[in-house]
């Protein structure tokens, strides 16, 4: 059997979220930044006492947690190749952590993570019978950003699917001419002047199970998304480790079986600054 030069795959978008975050660097497994309000100014007369204010304060805390892709292949399939295996499967592992922060970031992967999961984001939910991620047009994302702080809209991102933005696109007039972008048009990917920027890890209209009652889009000033990195990624190769395979239940000894693993590893927190100000989820409305 002969192997081909190139692999011809449809690779996901993602990184979305990093590149549209606020990346810091964590001290150690636990960092907490602090947090401070708006200082209030009065006008007072010559002489006249001056009225004190007393910011809010507070603090946001980081936890190193792990995110990690491994593959294990035959040196076989390394040495009959004709492309550079091990590289591009540690690309595909990058690849999958990537697509993790993503969800970690917009979906939440547990308890009030994540955009569509933190109890203190503001919440747009679309008129009575719209019940589909379809159904949501350019009055609802104005009514969505009028929850966002005044600071921070002129900063702020539309994030959501392609197949949403598509069908925004598609929206006419009562004249039948696209309110959006007609086909012909270059204009940028910007609604009322924010950048759309899509993930596909964002709900899409194709969505089998029910869109109901269902967050789907967001509003949000990327430099109150925080990626906390304790280590950034790492890459490691072993061919005498004993590892389980994608069952969990089967042990495969690499030496023994002459095989390769790719372990790619990172520490990292997210957290969300500001969370019930500086951003907003899109629902659907209950069926």
């Amino acid at each position: 059997e002969y192997f081909g030069s190139e692999v011809i795959r449809i690779a996901g978008k993602y990184g979305v979220a990093r590149n549209n975050g606020r990346v810091i660097t964590l001290p150690g497994k636990t960092f907490k930044l602090p947090t401070m309000g708006s200082v209030t100014a009065y006008r007072t007369d010559e002489k006249g006492a001056i009225t004190a204010s007393s910011p809010e304060s507070g603090q946001l805390e980081f936890v190193a947690k792990k995110l990690a892709a491994m593959v294990i292949v035959t040196t076989e399939l390394i040495e009959d190749a004709n492309i550079d295996i091990l590289n591009y499967l540690a690309q595909l592992c990058g690849e999958a952590v990537a697509k993790k922060e993503d969800e970690w970031a917009y979906l939440g992967l547990t308890g009030t993570e994540g955009i569509f999961r933190n109890t203190d984001v503001q919440v747009y939910t679309l008129g009575a019978g719209d019940t589909k991620f379809a159904d949501v047009n350019f009055d609802d994302i104005s009514g969505a950003m009028a929850l966002l702080d005044d600071a921070v809209v002129d900063n702020a991102v539309i994030a959501g699917s392609w197949s949403v933005f598509n069908a925004l696109r598609v929206i006419k007039d009562e004249n039948k001419n696209y309110i959006y972008q007609n086909p012909g048009a270059g204009m940028p990917n910007t609604i009322w002047g924010l950048p759309y920027v899509k993930s596909t890890v964002l709900p899409k209209t194709t969505q089998v199970a029910s869109q109901a009652d269902t967050p789907f889009m967001a509003i949000y000033d990327p430099r109150y998304l925080m990626i906390g990195d304790r280590r950034s990624l790492s890459l490691e190769f072993s061919k005498e480790a004993t590892v389980h395979s994608s069952d969990g239940q089967t042990t495969i000894n690499l030496f023994e079986q002459d095989m390769v693993a790719i372990k790619v590893t990172e520490r990292l927190d997210i957290q969300l600054a500001e969370a019930d100000k500086a951003f907003v989820r899109i629902e659907t409305a209950a069926s």
